[in-house]
C-alpha cells in the first residue's frame, strides 16, 4: 500500500482519493506531476479539475425541469457522461471544500457500484480508466461513510516549506545575479520575519509560509518587471 493511505484504497481499486492539506502544501503540483509521469509511460493519464463550491448543486449535478420534464446536465454530470466513453485514464478533480450539500450527491458512486446517478434516473457506471479525486483543505464536513471508503493521502505544508518556491522563482530569473542577491536576503531575513508575524502578530486571517512568501515574490516580480521598463525607457500603464 502507498503511504498515507487507507486500506479504503484497496478495496475502492485505488478509484476514489482524497488529497487533503493546506493551501500551498503542493496538492496540485504532486497531482500534475504523477498524470504527466503516468502519462510517460505510455498510457494517457488526463487531469480534469473542477471547483463545485463556485456554482450551485444543481449546477454541478444538473436540473430536471418539473413543468416540461426536460433533464439539463449539471457540469459534473456532462463531465462524467463525456469521460466515461473514453480511453484514457481520466482522473475528475473537485478541487474545493467539501460540503454535504453536494457530496451527499456522490454516494452511488463512492459505494461499491461506482454509479453516478442522476435525478432523472440515469445511472452512469464509473469505468476502470476513471479516478475521482477530491483536493481539499479539511474534511470537515464529510460524513464517517464518505471518508471509509476514499483513500486519504495527506499533505503537510511544513513538509514542503517555502524554500523550494523561491527557488523554483529564482532559477526562471533571467539576471542571475539579481537572484543570487535575492536568494541571500531571504535566507537571512525571511526566517526571523515569519516567526515574528506567526509568533507575535495577531492575523486577521491565518495563513501559511508558503503562501506569505509567495505573496513576496510576486510583488518583487512586477517591481522588476517596472525597474527593467524604466531601464529600457519603456512606458508601463
Amino acid at each position: 500500500m502507498t503511504p498515507g493511505m487507507t486500506s479504503a484504497s484497496q478495496n475502492g481499486a485505488g478509484q476514489i482519493v482524497v488529497v487533503n492539506g493546506t493551501s500551498g502544501s503542493g496538492k496540485s503540483t504532486c497531482i500534475r506531476m504523477l498524470a504527466s509521469a503516468l502519462t510517460a509511460t505510455g498510457e494517457t493519464h488526463k487531469v480534469v479539475r473542477m471547483n463545485p463550491k463556485a456554482i450551485t448543486a444543481s449546477q454541478v449535478f444538473g436540473r430536471l425541469d418539473v413543468a416540461t420534464g426536460d433533464w439539463y446536465d449539471g457540469i459534473f454530470s456532462s463531465l462524467w457522461r463525456k469521460y466515461c466513453r473514453r480511453p484514457e485514464h481520466i482522473w475528475l478533480t473537485m478541487d474545493g471544500p467539501v460540503d454535504s450539500l453536494w457530496i451527499e450527491n456522490l454516494n452511488t458512486v463512492l459505494d461499491e457500484n461506482k454509479l453516478l446517478t442522476l435525478a432523472n434516473a440515469d445511472r452512469i457506471p464509473m469505468t476502470p480508466t476513471m479516478k475521482m479525486i477530491f483536493e481539499v483543505e479539511n474534511l470537515n464536513n464529510a460524513s464517517p461513510a464518505t471518508v471509509s471508503r476514499a483513500g486519504m493521502i495527506y499533505m503537510a505544508a511544513a513538509s514542503l516549506g517555502w524554500e523550494p518556491v523561491l527557488e523554483a522563482w529564482l532559477g526562471k530569473l533571467a539576471d542571475q545575479e539579481t537572484a543570487v542577491l535575492l536568494r541571500e536576503l531571504y535566507q537571512r531575513n525571511m526566517g526571523p520575519l515569519l516567526q515574528f508575524m506567526f509568533e507575535t502578530l495577531t492575523l486577521t486571517m491565518h495563513n501559511e509560509s508558503v503562501n506569505t512568501v509567495g505573496y513576496t515574490i510576486r510583488y518583487l516580480e512586477q517591481l522588476l518587471i517596472r525597474a527593467q521598463a524604466a531601464n529600457h525607457g519603456a512606458s508601463l500603464p
